[in-house]
């Protein structure tokens, strides 16, 4: 794994987030859209009297708040794993998150039949904690900071019980980025 980027706090690959997607094609989307479809709910765009009258043009709002774990980070989290599993079934994931892609990261590893580790900082809300939990992830606390947690997570996926678990970070993998950009 690649240390995360100092200032954003995330995950970089080799080159700044701002190119290293620039390679995305419109059928990078539409097939992750296919994946994304089995593991996604449709939500709604409603559109916004309050903000298109202020913007003065029509403004409508995407409704990801009514996914399976509140956020439109299952979408990436269920594409990753979807092209993981078509590459030979992973026997688990690996993350690291503060909240809304480690509870899509668990959903969708309980959903798929693989287990998930999941390092979280250790002044995650309660609520987080307990909904990653609860779909069955094993949760690491570690730091509060992105670094410690990617340092726990890198230490994880170095430890040999953990071998074939695939790393999935948010934003990170292409195949997450497809997924979240696969809005249906």
């Amino acid at each position: 794994m690649t240390r995360p980027h100092a200032r954003a706090g995330r995950y970089s690959g080799r080159r700044p987030m701002t190119t290293e997607f620039q390679d995305l094609s419109p059928a990078d989307l539409r097939s992750a859209r296919a994946r994304v479809a089995k593991g996604a709910r449709f939500t709604p765009l409603l559109p916004s009297d309050a903000l298109s009258e202020r913007l003065g043009h029509p403004v409508a709002l995407k409704c990801e708040n009514l996914q399976a774990g509140g956020a439109f980070k299952i979408r990436g989290a269920s594409n990753f794993l979807a092209r993981t599993i078509e590459a030979g079934k992973p026997r688990g994931v690996i993350t690291y998150s503060s909240g809304n892609h480690a509870i899509a990261t668990a959903l969708a590893a309980r959903r798929a039949g693989v287990p998930a580790v999941v390092v979280m900082p250790e002044t995650a809300p309660a609520v987080k904690l307990e909904r990653v939990r609860a779909l069955g992830a094993e949760v690491h606390l570690a730091g509060r900071t992105s670094t410690d947690r990617f340092e726990r997570a890198e230490a994880a996926h170095a430890d040999p019980v953990c071998e074939r678990r695939v790393v999935a970070l948010a934003d990170a993998a292409t195949e997450n980025v497809n997924g979240h950009g696969g809005c249906s």
